[in-house]
């Protein structure tokens, strides 16, 4: 028999020793991340962990103001500078995280008249709805370095302030994946595919056919030129979700090369009128006395 004053841990002792040791684990992992507001105003979820930061918003989430930035710049990676207190005194240190990705609903009807993404970009991923709304004007380059765009990632819309749109989208050539509704168009005239591997576009068939683009506005799908490398013609007429859904394909070069293989131009259809109807509770395009799906799809 032991002494009475003598310790012995019980199970109940043990597991409440490992229940704190978890808790002060994730109160560890908790503190890697951190939110940050560069000087532009974006803001950013740093992560200690990866070193890689994320654009979460571009407006204070505790005020009501939009952001006000005529054009916004998407940096390859910020700098923080971070004190710390140790054996030496107070020391400062510049830490460098990469920005990887354009969060969820990041960038939300912004209203700037550009978005443009640094030359040796990092971002890899435009999260959902991460720039929904953008009102800007132009051409949009998405970065070499993007591999997916999720759903309504791209919302084209209309700037009520800038009085323009977006009328050409450059896709990269690593693009990977892009998930239904990912490329939301208005007014879009020009979509360019940088790779000679079409990316893989997520599609869905009966009553919720659709695939990676959607058309708003004044403009059907098959109004979209769509512009892919020289050689390409049957690598993205195959693929599904675009040569199913776009019409108007020339090369990259903006010839009209025999590749093209459509029976209306760009000019034949720019003279043409086009509107969408709904039959049977189904939006499809009539235009010149024949009816389309969604897809480009003749209905009979």
């Amino acid at each position: 028999m032991l002494p009475q004053n003598t310790y012995c841990p019980t199970l109940l002792t043990r597991l409440i020793g490992v229940v704190i040791a978890v808790m002060l684990c994730i109160s560890n992992i908790a503190a890697q991340t951190f939110e940050y507001k560069d000087a532009s105003g974006l803001y950013y979820l740093c992560d200690d962990a990866t070193m890689e930061a994320v654009v979460i918003a571009c407006k204070d989430a505790s005020a009501d103001y939009e952001y006000q930035q005529n054009s916004i710049t998407i940096p390859a990676t910020i700098t923080i500078t971070r004190s710390s207190i140790g054996e030496q005194g107070a020391t400062q240190e510049d830490l460098i995280y990469k920005v990887s990705e354009i969060g969820e609903n990041a960038l939300k009807n912004a209203w700037a008249f550009s978005v443009i993404f640094a030359e040796n970009s990092n971002v890899r991923i435009i999260r959902k709805g991460g720039m929904y709304g953008i009102g800007c004007s132009g051409t949009l380059t998405l970065p070499a370095s993007l591999r997916i765009i999720e759903q309504e990632g791209i919302y084209v819309k209309s700037s009520a302030k800038a009085k323009q749109f977006i009328s050409e989208i450059i896709l990269p050539a690593g693009l990977e994946r892009l998930d239904i509704s990912s490329i939301v168009l208005n007014k879009l005239q020009t979509l360019q595919f940088m790779g000679a591997v079409p990316p893989i576009c997520e599609t869905a068939t009966g009553q919720t056919a659709c695939n990676p683009f959607t058309a708003i506005g004044c403009n059907t799908p098959e109004d979209v030129t769509v512009l892919y490398p020289d050689g390409c013609f049957a690598a993205y007429k195959n693929a599904a979700g675009i040569g199913d859904y776009f019409t108007c394909f020339t090369d990259g070069e903006g010839g009209t090369t025999t590749d093209i293989g459509i029976a209306q131009n760009k000019g034949e259809k720019e003279n043409t009128t086009a509107k969408k109807v709904m039959i049977n509770g189904q939006v499809v395009i009539v235009r010149n006395g024949e009816y389309f799906s969604l897809l480009g799809n003749t209905i009979k």
